[in-house]
């Protein structure tokens, strides 16, 4: 009896090896697939590195991210989580073993891409960066369903816990860096001169802009969606907040109030600088 015991331990151990043996050629091999998308982005993700990044080469970064992120869960995680299934699902316990080992596999895979994903939420908050956090919020969004079936299970607890710490993230920047826009407009005091033809500033120009952007529906859904799940999160999941509609249009009203205040500021200087120069032509002539 203890003989038959010993060889079904080492039998148990046998199989064990094979399974961190299977794991390590499967995990390198869906990471050098991972490799030929050339992801050399992903090496920048602290928030300090991502602040010195020029804003062309971080834009086209979080895009590369987005649709790299997108196919890592959809195609090559996928097709690990049948093989692992197929090799592995009936060695030892079977069910527990190959979803384990499969998670292990996406954990160091995933972990890349949520660090740069975490760095650009945790990074400075430039209001030309909201877009770029809405699209990736949004692809999160997208995604949620589909990432909670493939990481299925206790074995897939901790990764789609980060993704939702991720989401999160993401949520917090994206709001903040909107009222951070409208308090940059209002606090838009530099004490120059207005255009001397009259013509518009260059800030009014450019809130009206981000703002007309922000409105189309390619953003105002995710932004909608964001500012919503901020309010749930600040009063609490039992409250009544107002529709998604509601909350985007009050929260651009808002940008627009403190942009029609810095305009009316504006223009009371330019009634002034005009007056001054009138006054100051006709003393010295």
């Amino acid at each position: 009896m203890r003989m038959k015991g010993a060889s079904f331990d080492l039998s148990k151990e046998s199989q064990g090896r094979r399974g961190m043996k299977i794991r390590w050629v499967r995990y390198r091999r869906a990471a050098k697939a991972l490799m030929k998308l050339n992801p050399d982005y992903l090496r920048t993700y602290t928030p300090e590195e991502i602040n010195e990044m020029e804003w062309e080469t971080l834009e086209t970064a979080i895009t590369l991210w987005i649709q790299h992120f997108e196919l890592a869960v959809k195609t090559v995680l996928v097709s690990e989580k049948n093989l692992c299934n197929q090799v592995l699902g009936q060695i030892m316990d079977g069910l527990i073993i190959w979803q384990e080992c499969f998670v292990k596999i996406a954990d160091k895979i995933m972990a890349v891409f949520f660090r740069f994903g975490e760095g650009v939420a945790r990074s400075s908050k430039e209001p030309q960066k909201l877009f770029k956090l809405l699209d990736m919020f949004d692809s999160l969004e997208n995604l949620k369903t589909q990432f909670s079936v493939v990481f299925e299970g206790e074995a897939g607890a901790d990764i789609c816990l980060r993704f939702r710490e991720l989401e999160k993230l993401l949520v917090h920047a994206a709001s903040k860096v909107f009222w951070e826009f409208g308090l940059q407009i209002e606090g838009n005091q530099d004490g120059l001169p207005p255009p001397p033809d009259g013509s518009i500033p260059k800030l009014v120009r450019y809130a009206t802009n981000y703002l007309k952007y922000l409105a189309t529906e390619t953003y105002s859904v995710p932004m909608a969606k964001v500012l919503r799940t901020e309010h749930i999160w600040k009063a609490g999941v039992l409250s009544k907040p107002e529709t998604h509609e509601n909350l985007l249009k009050n929260a651009i009203a808002n940008v627009m109030e403190a942009l029609q205040r810095n305009v009316e500021a504006k223009r009371s200087r330019y009634v002034f600088w005009k007056f001054y120069k009138n006054e100051t032509t006709v003393l010295f002539t």
